[in-house]
């Protein structure tokens, strides 16, 4: 397609009025119909200025289409009217905006609750252990499961609820390991 254009315009510049015509696809739609030369065997072309050139034709609407008249005859074929255009510019309608946000209070609730579970029987465990004598690797373990407690009740108060709940489930799992005998 580039290649012809570029053949077309170097074509034209050069001033041979035929190749530019022969070019054009009314010409090339001619030159597949018209009769060939039984000597030559090509086809015969009669002079471009002669030829009468196609204009574009424009969509003609008819002013008499409108709405089928009051005293139409059902067999009087009336041409329907196309539906008329709006024209909407920047972004159409007034439309009320809308939020879209995830509903997460209940996802929230729900994972309060849970981290609030864990933190109490993390400290029930706990409290189970604190009569106990405990060696090193025990006392290790208790002042572990204070840390995460404090970071998870510190987190909650930051609103970052998954890590208060990570934290406080980490807390839970050692306490679990802690009483097991």
């Amino acid at each position: 397609m580039t290649l012809a254009a570029i053949l077309g315009i170097c074509l034209f510049c050069w001033g041979n009025a035929n190749a530019a015509v022969a070019l054009t696809p009314d010409f090339a739609q001619q030159a597949e119909t018209a009769p060939q030369n039984t000597e030559t065997g090509k086809p015969q072309t009669s002079n471009p200025s002669t030829t009468p050139k196609s204009k574009p034709h424009k969509k003609i609407t008819s002013a008499n289409c409108s709405e089928a008249p009051a005293n139409s005859q059902p067999g009087d074929a009336a041409k329907p009217c196309p539906p008329k255009k709006k024209v909407v510019r920047n972004g159409g309608a007034n439309e009320p905006e809308i939020k879209i946000t995830p509903d997460t209070a209940p996802q929230q609730d729900a994972q309060k609750r849970s981290t609030e579970q864990l933190t109490a029987a993390t400290e029930q465990n706990l409290k189970k252990v604190e009569g106990q004598s405990l060696n090193s690797n025990q006392q290790e373990i208790v002042s572990q499961i204070h840390r995460y407690l404090q970071q998870s009740k510190a987190a909650a108060a930051t609103d970052d609820l998954d890590q208060a709940h990570s934290l406080a489930q980490k807390a839970q799992l050692l306490s679990e390991e802690l009483v097991k005998p």
